[in-house]
């Protein structure tokens, strides 16, 4: 699949499209239809770029800005999740069935990286999702809210590089796809983690 045809679904400009579900989108993959590290995720059935570019880049590069941010909670996270049993996964999928396999760029996940060594977490195993969003900030904010909220994963963050603060979902509704609590936070706040024996207050 060549990279104009890509932009072109990114764009709902492709026609006729037939959507994809996960078994399809691994096969795909599995065969080599899909290289390895292509920058597609699966959303809503279809293949769509990641935008992880900083604001006003190019969408087939990695903001520096977006990797420093990426990484700074990455390593805060795993920190933290190793002390109740879980662990943080960075840029890493969560297969959602049936038409949905983001790849978060940070996760917290029960258990340890071997249990992941065969088969990608999933919904049940997530305790926390976050997006780092410039460019993506729209996108982050309604279609990945509504996939995640719609998995039933407890809390989903997006770190806001383009305001400096932090934005905190809590209280999925599944059948609405929405968080019911939104919380806005700035550089001197802490928010707390909720695992499945306590509750965690991260500066």
């Amino acid at each position: 699949m060549n990279t104009q045809l890509l932009e072109q679904i990114v764009r709902g400009e492709a026609p006729g499209l037939l959507p994809l579900n996960v078994d399809q989108y691994h096969r795909m993959i599995e065969t080599g239809i899909l290289p390895e590290g292509l920058n597609v995720e699966l959303l809503d059935g279809l293949l769509v770029l990641k935008d992880r570019r900083d604001s006003g880049g190019d969408i087939t590069n990695v903001g520096p800005r977006h990797s420093g941010f990426v990484k700074r909670m990455d390593r805060l996270l795993d920190t933290i999740a190793m002390q109740h049993g879980c662990h943080s996964r960075c840029q890493q999928p969560i297969t959602l069935p049936p038409g949905n396999e983001p790849e978060p760029d940070v996760a917290i996940v029960r258990g340890v990286l071997e249990d992941y060594f065969d088969s990608q977490p999933i919904s049940d195993d997530a305790i926390l999702v976050v997006e780092t969003a410039d460019s993506s900030l729209r996108e982050d904010r309604d279609t990945k809210q509504r996939i995640y909220a719609t998995a039933g994963i407890p809390a989903y963050w997006i770190v806001n590089v383009r305001d400096e603060q932090l934005e905190v979902f809590t209280d999925h509704d599944q059948t609405a796809g929405i968080y019911r609590n939104q919380l806005t936070l700035h550089q001197t706040e802490s928010v707390s983690l909720a695992f499945d024996d306590s509750v965690v207050d991260i500066p």
